[in-house]
Order: structure tokens, then C-alpha cells, then sequence
């Protein structure tokens, strides 16, 4: 009676040995997945930047940078595109809430707008 006592246990542990094997290769698979998403999304990312940095090299320096205001709508286009996109993927993955969309949004965009008004405001001043 021990002895399969024994032998059970043993399976158990075999058993759970394997469920964890198989949970950590699907997470890697989806850690594969996350990283091929992280490399598409720098050189966007990047460009966002350059968009940036066009738009407030217009407003430094307008005579010298006339087409910096092509960086606006570069900028929404590409900021849409990847907002899309990342929502896509986690609705496919089953892992999105409206909820924590918005407060996501509204985290990311609160600070710059209040960063924003600050800086007109102390701009004004002067």
C-alpha cells in the first residue's frame, strides 16, 4: 500500500512537472509574440519623435524649418496606428476592457495637457 502510495505520488509530481513545462512554453511563445510587436513598434516610435521634434523646430526656428507642421498629422497618423493596433492585439488575446482603455488614455494624456497649459501659461506671463 505504500509502495503505490508511493507510485502516485510520483505521477503527481510527474504530471505537474509536464502542465508546468507546457505553461512556460506557451508563455515564451507569447513573450516571442510581445517581442516581435516591441520591434515593429520602435522605428514607429521613432518617427513619432522626429515628428515631434519637426513641429517644435517649426515653432523654434520658422524660417528655417518651413514644412515642420508636417509632423501633426505624421504624428496622429502614426499615434492612431499604433493605438489601433495594440487595442487589436489585446482584443485578440481577450484581455480588453473599455475601462482600463480609457484610464490608460486618459493617464498618458492628462499630464502633457496640464505640462501643456503650464508652460502657455508661464509663456503668457512673460
Amino acid at each position: 500500500m505504500v509502495l503505490q502510495n508511493q507510485m502516485v505520488l510520483q505521477n503527481r509530481k510527474t504530471l505537474q512537472n509536464q502542465m508546468a513545462l507546457q505553461q512556460n512554453n506557451l508563455s515564451l511563445f507569447q513573450q516571442d509574440k510581445t517581442r516581435e510587436w516591441d520591434k515593429t513598434r520602435i522605428p514607429l516610435d521613432a518617427l513619432k519623435g522626429i515628428a515631434i521634434l519637426g513641429i517644435v523646430l517649426y515653432h523654434a526656428f520658422p524660417n528655417y524649418v518651413p514644412g515642420g507642421f508636417l509632423g501633426v498629422p505624421l504624428f496622429f497618423v502614426l499615434s492612431g496606428y499604433l493605438m489601433f493596433t495594440s487595442t487589436l492585439q489585446k482584443w485578440r488575446n481577450g484581455s480588453f476592457h473599455i475601462c482600463a482603455y480609457y484610464q490608460n488614455r486618459i493617464q498618458n494624456y492628462v499630464p502633457m495637457f496640464c505640462n501643456g497649459n503650464v508652460c502657455m501659461c508661464v509663456y503668457d506671463n512673460t
